[in-house]
């Protein structure tokens, strides 16, 4: 975090766009820069039982984030699943074959569906890509 907060008052004065910036300006605007865009997840998990209310809430933060998934899903049309290994590369015969998996399933008009990952659900999506056809990373 100390390079990072060095890194960024160094750099301040290019961020905001201001030609001469004193040390002070620099080291506030530093800490704005450096600060974690993301904030740290508190582990709630093992803490022990947790307030009606609470679990009420996060009940539906889960609920919603289904209802979101399957509304996303619902709009994409009909489509074909396709799951497969992580370690073939490309050049591999079955590489080659799900490529062509995935461009005939685009001819056919469906929508590939994949888990994402590199091996044969690149393939099947790069397939897909060259027909010119929807394609699905879903993780």
């Amino acid at each position: 975090m100390i390079f990072k907060f060095i890194f960024a008052r160094d750099n301040a004065c290019v961020i905001t766009g201001k030609r001469l910036c004193n040390m002070k300006e620099k080291e506030k605007i530093a800490k704005k820069i450096a600060e974690p865009i993301i904030p740290a997840k508190e582990h709630v998990y093992l803490e022990g039982p947790k307030s009606r209310g609470y679990e009420f809430v996060f009940l539906f933060k889960v609920a919603w984030e289904f209802f979101k998934g399957l509304r996303n899903l619902h709009f994409i049309g009909p489509c074909v699943t396709v799951f497969g290994s992580a370690r073939f590369k490309e050049g591999d015969i079955y590489y080659e074959k799900a490529r062509e998996f995935g461009k005939r399933i685009a001819g056919t008009g469906f929508t590939t569906m994949t888990g994402g990952g590199p091996g044969i659900m690149e393939a099947a999506n790069r397939g897909a890509f060259e027909a010119g056809e929807h394609q699905w990373g879903v993780i």
